[in-house]
């Protein structure tokens, strides 16, 4: 494995970590009486300290946006699994031991 791929694969990791302690939220508000609830995209926070919702009437609470969480760590496996089949490169020196 070359140096680019060691690089592209630990900067990933650390995309990946971060992407989870600072995820999407999403806000459930109910537009009327009889109505469903909604789900309105709520802004990016700390894992634990998520964004306060907008005051509104009708606010149900605040909870994590699962669906695009796991499309934002799919896309990142993506663009890395990409990354390291850019760089083949040559093995380093250190790994021939």
């Amino acid at each position: 494995m070359s140096t680019k791929n060691r690089w592209t694969i630990w900067v990933g990791l650390i995309l990946f970590v971060l992407m989870g302690l600072c995820p999407p939220w999403v806000h459930t508000m109910e537009i009327g009486r009889d109505m469903p609830l909604i789900d309105v995209p709520g802004a990016y926070g700390w894992l634990f300290a998520p964004p306060t919702p907008p005051k509104s009437a009708g606010l149900y609470g605040t909870r994590l946006d699962h669906t695009r969480l796991v499309l934002q760590w799919g896309l990142l496996v993506l663009v890395v699994t990409v990354g390291v089949l850019t760089f083949p490169g040559t093995t380093d020196d250190s790994d021939e031991e």
